[in-house]
């Protein structure tokens, strides 16, 4: 996060570091980079994607786990978020 704000910081743009489970704030946009393969419960972005109201999702994720990530997006998907 230090180096996020240090290089990358700007006016309209802030960097939150949290778990999933106790983000409870409003974003334009969910980016998550190489971590959610890492989550016990992936479907637990899908939530916090409804709780936040976050319009656009950015997700990469290796190779290694697609099966889990598939159906996580599909989730989101399905219901039209």
């Amino acid at each position: 996060m230090a180096n996020a704000n240090q290089h990358f910081k700007r006016e309209n743009i802030e960097f939150v570091l949290g778990s999933p489970e106790t983000i409870n704030s409003t974003f334009d946009v969910l980016v998550s980079l190489e971590t959610v393969e890492h989550l016990q419960n992936p479907m637990i972005l899908k939530e916090m994607v409804l709780r936040c109201r976050i319009p656009e999702i950015i997700i990469s994720f290796p190779r290694k786990k697609p099966r889990t990530i598939i159906n996580f997006i599909y989730g989101i998907l399905r219901k039209g978020i």
